[in-house]
């Protein structure tokens, strides 16, 4: 099995200590209900990268999962982002059934992860139509 070299939690400090991320969760009560994380690519700022958009099984079909993406992508063109890429899991279909129903198109890319589930990466134009 792939061996894992750093926690997870230290990645996700050193993502969220950047100046160019961004990130919201939503709470129900004490408990987070869903999240959603925007970076900038290093190679440009015109080009924004959606790092997570988590929403926990109960909130599924609530509308959460559209408000959060809608708040990334505000941010986004907020930022004077012109295009945006996340990558997804390849087998997770209601995930990128969710990203083509938001306007998300599938590039040719795909990529290995150090937990064995092959991703495929997405990417959408920000400017307006």
């Amino acid at each position: 099995p792939p061996q894992q070299t750093e926690q997870p939690d230290a990645k996700v400090r050193a993502r969220l200590a950047r100046p160019t991320t961004w990130c919201r969760i939503a709470w129900e009560g004490e408990e987070p209900a869903g999240a959603v994380g925007v970076a900038e690519h290093d190679d440009g700022h015109d080009r924004a990268y959606l790092w997570v958009l988590f929403v926990r099984t109960e909130w599924w079909g609530t509308g959460l999962a559209t408000r959060l993406h809608a708040a990334a992508l505000a941010e986004m063109e907020g930022r004077g982002n012109t295009v945006a890429d996340l990558w997804t899991p390849r087998e997770n279909r209601r995930a990128r059934r969710f990203y083509e129903r938001e306007g998300w198109r599938v590039t040719a890319a795909e990529r290995p992860t150090d937990i064995g589930l092959p991703e495929v990466q997405y990417s959408r134009d920000l400017t307006p139509s």
